[in-house]
């Protein structure tokens, strides 16, 4: 018994002295209206293989959930930590919100979109939550209330949420951007719950034909122009025959 009670603090110090958990989330919104989201979750490997000699594995539960909710399931480990990476791509952001809402006690986000469509373009506000206090309770029982996260090493845990946006953004809560690559980012405290919004605007798809259209008509006009000016020939020139 003493043996067991020393090894299970040495991983409780072991947690609390380094950051245990690691989660990233990706969402990427394409101008045809589809998305993808890429989702990782990992653990610091002294915790995988603790967990092993349990007799469990670590991510066998998350893994066959989003497997079967057709995501594509890959295993990681890199600089200390052990997980699994989860991609797949949607035919539109109402499509994710739904797989997120019946996957969200294994991933731990969820997601609502607000749409008002206009004649010429349509503005979505995207309403994204996390909530980790039950994330991986299959791997770690604790004695939180709250969840299986203390909330005094949570803040040196590294989770993330990114949002990829080719539309203009009106308005955002993110705690960082990159412009030139239309990412905005959000750092996540698994302790709590996290609100986050973004608000675009997204031209309808007649609204681009309309464009397209308005460009061919200044081109065409542009070499009537030069034509009248005699710049341009649309004549063609003679060929010369050699006898």
């Amino acid at each position: 018994m003493k043996i067991i009670t020393r090894f299970a603090f040495a991983i409780v110090f072991l947690i609390v002295v380094t950051a245990c958990s690691e989660s990233h989330s990706t969402l990427t919104l394409k101008r045809n209206g589809e998305a993808v989201f890429e989702y990782s979750f990992g653990l610091i490997e002294a915790l995988t293989e603790a967990t092993r000699q349990g007799g469990n594995e670590p991510f066998g539960k998350i893994k066959e959930a989003l497997e079967k909710s057709g995501f594509q399931v890959s295993s990681y480990q890199k600089d200390g930590y052990e997980g699994i990476k989860a991609q797949k791509e949607f035919h539109s952001i109402e499509a994710l919100e739904t797989t997120l809402a019946e996957n969200k006690e294994f991933i731990g986000t969820a997601l609502r979109v607000e749409t008002k469509k206009g004649l010429f373009q349509t503005v979505r506000t995207l309403h994204i939550t996390t909530d980790f206090s039950s994330l991986g309770e299959d791997i770690i029982q604790g004695d939180e209330e709250d969840g299986m996260i203390p909330s005094n090493i949570a803040k040196s845990m590294d989770y993330t949420y990114t949002v990829k946006v080719p539309f203009r953004v009106l308005d955002h809560n993110a705690s960082k951007i990159d412009e030139e690559e239309n990412l905005y980012r959000w750092k996540l405290d698994p302790a709590s719950e996290t609100e986050m919004t973004l608000t675009y605007r997204q031209p309808e798809g007649i609204v681009l034909i309309l464009a397209a259209f308005a460009v061919l008509l200044a081109l065409v006009f542009v070499l009537f122009l030069l034509w009248k000016k005699g710049i341009t020939s649309f004549k063609k020139e003679p060929e010369f025959v050699k006898k």
